[in-house]
């Protein structure tokens, strides 16, 4: 759809220990969280976490990434966001 993408975007520091009911990026910046690069297990291989494996209740960690969908400008939004946090 012409304006709009998906973006892989590292963890900030603020979000770390954060669950994503907390961060709440569909009403603050108009964007859907689609998966996470878990790597909350340490050492172990990641996990991926979509859909209903992905809840509100999902704590992010340091070395996560998350795939966010929304309009370009809202994902650019999110980006300065997390990078001033």
């Amino acid at each position: 759809m012409p304006g709009y993408d998906v973006d892989l975007m590292s963890v900030p520091a603020a979000w770390v220990d954060k669950a994503l009911v907390d961060l709440n990026l569909s009403e603050q910046f108009e964007v859907q969280r689609v998966g996470l690069l878990d790597r909350s297990g340490g050492d172990q291989e990641p996990g991926v976490l979509f859909g209903s494996e992905l809840t509100s209740e999902t704590t992010l960690v340091a070395e996560d990434t998350i795939l966010v969908y929304g309009q370009e400008e809202k994902l650019e939004a999110l980006e300065t966001a997390a990078t001033e946090a």
